[in-house]
């Protein structure tokens, strides 16, 4: 049976990184679970899945001025749930 605790760590995740300049999307692209990568000015938005650290030190090449994060919802916690095979859990 699943936790609570892994199946959060299973969820989507939407992240936003604010720099002090420009980056590249292509940068960031190639990185393990990370999806739906857009720049807007100093902006970069993402959808992320899985471990982190590959995205946090990838963005810590550039200046970073704030981070923004988003719990999924609960359509989205579910469908990240049952896309990695969770449906034998329940």
């Amino acid at each position: 049976m699943e936790t609570v605790a892994g199946l959060k760590q299973k969820a989507i995740r939407r992240i936003d990184f604010i720099f002090d300049g420009p980056v590249s999307a292509d940068d960031f692209r190639s990185i393990p679970g990370v999806t739906e990568v857009r720049v807007s000015g100093f902006t970069l938005n993402m959808v992320v899945q899985g471990n982190l650290d590959p995205l946090i030190k990838a963005a810590a090449r550039h200046t970073v001025r704030n981070i923004v994060t988003y719990e999924p919802n609960l359509e989205e916690f579910f469908l990240a749930f049952y896309r990695e095979g969770g449906s034998h859990a329940a």
